[in-house]
């Protein structure tokens, strides 16, 4: 049985903001929540809810590039608040949003000054 992994990934992206339920998802598949678990391991090696959790992670990642502030990208993408953003981004990406939010700004100052001004800062 293959999932209609396409329909699931819109459903999970048209509703960033609410709370998506396994038992939605199985809905969309048309499977037992159990069958569509198994067919997630199996296919995808992962699970639905850590799906959902990525795609927000990812989405929240392109709102920080963006500008936003930490708190609208937590609210935006269905975090319950800032605390429980954080700890899933970390969990997810290695570093909280503050520091990936620093990391971006400091490696779009290195792009934008350039190869020359990385060569002489080693020289």
């Amino acid at each position: 049985m293959a999932l209609p992994y396409t329909e699931i990934l819109e459903h999970i992206r048209n509703n960033l903001m609410r709370r998506v339920g396994v038992d939605e998802l199985a809905a969309i598949a048309r499977v037992s929540v159990f069958e569509l678990c198994r067919a997630f391991r199996r296919e995808h090696a992962t699970t639905p809810y850590r799906l959902v959790l990525e795609i927000r992670v990812r989405h929240a990642s392109a709102m920080l590039n963006a500008g936003a502030s930490i708190a609208d990208a937590a609210n935006e993408t269905g975090f319950a608040d800032q605390s429980h953003f954080t700890r899933h981004f970390k969990r997810l990406t290695g570093m909280t949003p503050r520091q990936y939010t620093l990391s971006q700004r400091t490696h779009e100052c290195q792009c934008a000054q350039g190869p020359q001004a990385t060569h002489a800062r080693s020289l």
